[in-house]
């Protein structure tokens, strides 16, 4: 039986790390590749066993200057990253629009956003709303 390979488009790092897109040849991964900045390739054996993948989805965190999560919303995975907004400021607390697999990883990422804000001093000081 002839082995069955994947080849994976992934993106980011760490807490932003994903998949983007799963091509059954290289040539197919590369065409896509080539269109888009910041992407890499990974091979990996069908049904191996070796690991398991999920879909990142859209997440909204909201969270206050702290690092405190007051609430988070799981989107629907056809959200588009273009719908996503920037942060802003409600009653003292900011909403993060990340993309996770997990509620976990997209409050890490909702931090690791809020420690940005504060250390290049954009935390938004009005309500927007």
């Amino acid at each position: 039986m002839r082995e069955r390979i994947v080849y994976l488009v992934t993106s980011g790092e760490y807490s932003s790390y994903g998949v983007d897109a799963a091509f059954s040849s290289l040539k197919r991964a590369f065409v896509y590749v080539d269109k888009r900045a910041n992407r890499h390739i990974e091979l990996y054996r069908l049904n191996d066993g070796q690991r398991e993948f999920s879909i990142r989805r859209p997440w909204q965190i909201r969270m206050d200057k702290e690092g405190n999560v007051d609430q988070t919303w799981e989107g629907e995975p056809t959200q588009k990253q273009e719908e996503r907004r920037p942060p802003r400021l409600w009653r003292g607390l900011v909403n993060f629009y990340v993309m996770a697999r997990t509620e976990k990883q997209a409050i890490k990422a909702a931090n690791e956003q809020r420690a940005q804000l504060i250390a290049l001093n954009h935390w938004p000081t009005e309500d927007e709303y």
